[in-house]
């Protein structure tokens, strides 16, 4: 270790290698703790304003972990920046990053650069719970308030879950209240129950051995999820697409199932749709007010306003509401006189 002093007789620099610790008190907080191979303090009136620690940088304060090729501290600004190769850790997550700045004051972690975190484990409350299993999330930058457990990722924000993904602008994580908000160029991809049945039926026919979940691919502006009722919100310009049709609306609400299993994912049960709906299945067109879709019953409800359904041959069923089974290709027209049951036979063209 090299000390260097000024005129007056007070320290201005310390430069040291080998096994290099330095601890710091943080008010009444835990300590910091930062081991490096090499370390360069820089000091002003005889107390430190900058420390540089290069080779094998690990910091440790309580539960939270860091390793990077370079830290430094700095005093005046109350921060701590890490540059190369960056992992952070707590008790929940594993956090990669080009570069790192930690402030102290604020409780504000800064991460830029090929952000990936990932869940050590499922249900730890890090991520969100679409699934059964650990969470994905990656993105260009990431803000974090370590006291409040309130995350944002922004720059072609990605989250994949099991079998579920989410895709937009930013993607923002609050733990203490399990909400999800995502903007922006919103996609998803999440599975859904197996559409098996015909009208009349409950009982849903098993997969076959090998084959692929069925799926809804939903697009918008903003997607909002409560952890705590499995429910999604998507918004501004909405639409939900499946094998078995398609859902555009102001507004629809997903409803999923709970995921029972190991590494299971949670199920997409329904979805309602409401304002300016337009549902598509095939060479069909129905629109409403109000369209609710049953994923396991294969089926949609279309009511509110006047349910109107248009086939490819010009033709239009309409009642106070329309409910269309995709097995066997019929409708159930309610209206003031009672329930009627309209069979659509395609037309060759």
């Amino acid at each position: 270790m090299n000390l260097k002093f000024d005129g007056q007789g007070l320290l201005q620099q310390l430069m040291g290698s080998g096994g290099i610790e330095v601890t710091r008190q943080l008010g009444g907080g835990q300590d910091q703790t930062t081991t490096s191979r090499n370390v360069t303090a820089e000091f002003t009136g005889g107390e430190w304003s900058t420390i540089d620690q290069t080779g094998d940088v690990q910091l440790r304060q309580g539960v939270r972990t860091a390793q990077s090729e370079r830290a430094q501290l700095d005093r005046a600004a109350n921060t701590v920046t890490l540059t190369g190769s960056v992992l952070l850790t707590d008790a929940a997550t594993r956090t990669t990053a080009e570069s790192a700045i930690l402030t102290q004051g604020s409780n504000e972690l800064r991460a830029d650069g090929h952000v990936l975190t990932i869940e050590m484990r499922a249900g730890t409350g890090g991520l969100t719970n679409l699934a059964a299993a650990p969470g994905h999330i990656s993105a260009g930058h990431l803000v974090v308030d370590t006291a409040r457990g309130h995350a944002v990722y922004s720059g072609s924000g990605r989250l994949w879950q099991g079998e579920s993904v989410i895709e937009a602008d930013t993607i923002e994580l609050d733990n203490g209240s399990q909400i999800l908000t995502s903007r922006g160029h919103v996609r998803g991809v999440f599975p859904q129950a197996a559409s098996n049945t015909k009208q009349g039926q409950t009982a849903l026919r098993p997969a076959s051995v090998g084959s692929k979940p069925e799926v809804l691919h939903v697009q918008g502006g903003l997607l909002t999820y409560w952890g705590k009722e499995s429910r999604a919100r998507l918004e501004q310009d909405a639409s939900a697409d499946s094998a078995e049709g398609s859902i555009h609306a102001n507004l629809i609400d997903l409803y999923f199932s709970p995921a029972a299993a190991a590494n299971s994912t949670k199920q997409l049960e329904r979805a309602v749709a409401t304002g300016d709906v337009t549902v598509r299945q095939e060479d069909r067109r129905g629109t409403s007010d109000r369209a609710e879709y049953t994923a396991a019953e294969g089926k949609f409800i279309l009511s509110g306003g006047t349910p109107t359904l248009y086939d490819s041959t010009g033709g239009t069923t309409t009642g106070r509401e329309l409910t269309f089974y995709f097995a066997d290709d019929t409708i159930v027209v309610g209206s003031e006189e009672g329930l009627r049951t309209v069979t659509l036979h395609r037309v060759e063209k």
